[in-house]
C-alpha cells in the first residue's frame, strides 16, 4: 500500500476553489497518477490553463495524468 506524498491545490486566477472538484484518483502499473473532476470557471493543470464551456455557469470534467 502507498502513502500520501504530496497534495497542491490549484486555485484559478480568481483565487477562488470552489468550482473546483476531484471525483477519483487511481495509480496505474506504471506508477502514473490519474485524477478525475470537475470545474467551473477556470482550472490550471499541470501549468495548462482550461476554462468551462460556459465560463462561471456550468460543471465541465477534466481527466489528467501525471507521470511519475
Amino acid at each position: 500500500m502507498r502513502s500520501h506524498v504530496y497534495s497542491l491545490l490549484q486555485p484559478d486566477a480568481d483565487e477562488k476553489t470552489l468550482g473546483q472538484y476531484g471525483y477519483g484518483v487511481a495509480i496505474d502499473p506504471q506508477d502514473n497518477i490519474l485524477l478525475t473532476g470537475g470545474f467551473y470557471g477556470s482550472i490550471e493543470i499541470a501549468g495548462k490553463d482550461l476554462l468551462s464551456n460556459e465560463g462561471d455557469s456550468t460543471t465541465d470534467v477534466f481527466v489528467a495524468k501525471w507521470k511519475p
